[in-house]
């Protein structure tokens, strides 16, 4: 009997080994198709971060690009900026040694008449400004005239007309008896 039991009992092993087979199979199915999911999230996953990588080398690159770019600006600016401070102090030099010039023959007359110069174009440019300014003043002057003007003759015109039109219908009345005569 013992025998019996045994068979009985690995039977309904085997039973419930067959059972938990059909259940293990049966999820394996999902569970593979999530595993293979998984697998091509991995993969999107990884190219999303190659692709991150390769955009961020990409602007990277232009970045030093555009520093090397700053920097050869830069340089040439500072060249120029050397260049232009050299030639302003050259030109310094100049006006210093023309105003030592100057002094030494007796420029100081030079100077003033300069001053005298520059002040008397200060002058003319002012005159010509109150110039073209009452020009302008003048010709708003005259077309307001000349509406004036055209507005005065507008009204001797429209009175001229109403006084030919009183004559006319004075005549027209003076007219009524000779044509009903004539009627």
């Amino acid at each position: 009997m013992t025998a019996q039991r045994r068979l009985d009992s690995t039977e309904a092993n085997l039973t419930r080994i067959g059972d938990l087979l059909r259940e293990v199979r049966r999820q394996l199915r999902p569970l593979e198709r999530q595993a293979e999911a998984a697998r091509r999230h991995g993969g999107v996953v990884a190219e999303l971060e190659a692709l991150r990588i390769f955009t961020a080398g990409r602007e990277l690159e232009g970045l030093r690009r555009r520093i090397e770019a700053g920097a050869v600006q830069r340089a040439e600016l500072d060249r120029l900026g050397a260049e232009l401070r050299t030639e302003l102090a050259r030109l310094d030099a100049a006006v210093m040694a023309t105003e030592a010039k100057l002094s030494a023959q007796g420029g100081d007359d030079v100077g003033d008449a300069l001053v005298r110069l520059e002040a008397l174009r200060e002058r003319v440019r002012g005159v010509a400004n109150v110039l073209t300014e009452r020009r302008r003043g003048i010709e708003r002057d005259r077309g307001a005239s000349i509406d004036r003007g055209v507005v005065a003759n507008l009204e001797a015109e429209s009175a001229r007309l109403r006084s030919e039109l009183e004559q006319l219908e004075a005549d027209a009345l003076a007219l009524v008896p000779e044509a009903e005569r004539l009627a």
